[in-house]
C-alpha cells in the first residue's frame, strides 16, 4: 500500500498541478481543491495507465477515498 500511495500522490500532484498535495487512506477524493469533471477524467486515466487497470463508470462513481482506490487497484492487479 505504501508504494501505491506514493505513486498515487505523484499522480494527484501532477494532474492537479500541485506538489503540496499529500494523501492518506482516509483522504476523500473530492476534498482536493480544484476538483472538477475534467480533472476527474484526467486523474482516472492516469491511474489506469500507471497501474494497468481499467474501470467502468459505475466503479469510478463508487470510489470515495484514496484507501478505496488503492484497494480497488490491488483487487484488479
Amino acid at each position: 500500500m505504501d508504494e501505491k500511495m506514493k505513486q498515487l500522490t505523484e499522480i494527484f500532484q501532477d494532474v492537479f498541478d500541485n506538489e503540496g498535495i499529500t494523501l492518506t487512506a482516509d483522504t476523500k477524493i473530492k476534498e482536493i481543491k480544484g476538483w472538477d469533471s475534467f480533472i476527474h477524467i484526467s486523474l482516472m486515466a492516469a491511474v489506469q495507465d500507471e497501474f494497468g487497470v481499467a474501470y467502468n463508470i459505475e466503479e469510478i462513481m463508487k470510489l470515495k477515498t484514496v484507501g478505496e482506490l488503492i484497494a480497488s487497484i490491488e483487487g484488479k492487479q
